[in-house]
């Protein structure tokens, strides 16, 4: 599942277009929910869940505010 995520996001990012999670460019406001985000937020997730561990990387969302 995750492979094909990033296999979609990759292809989008390589054939179409390419924007930061978060941006203040865009004609209307739900172009900020589109697959691009939502992928990209999710596969940045998965790495820094894999890059820190399940234990620390769930404490770590505890302490977001």
């Amino acid at each position: 599942m995750i492979r094909n995520i990033a296999r979609n996001y990759f292809s989008e990012a390589c054939n179409l277009y390419k924007r930061p999670i978060v941006t203040r460019k865009y004609k209307y406001p739900d172009e900020l929910f589109d697959a691009h985000s939502y992928q990209k937020g999710g596969l940045i997730l998965h790495m820094l869940r894999n890059y820190l561990g399940n234990d620390i990387f769930k404490e770590s969302l505890r302490e977001i505010p």
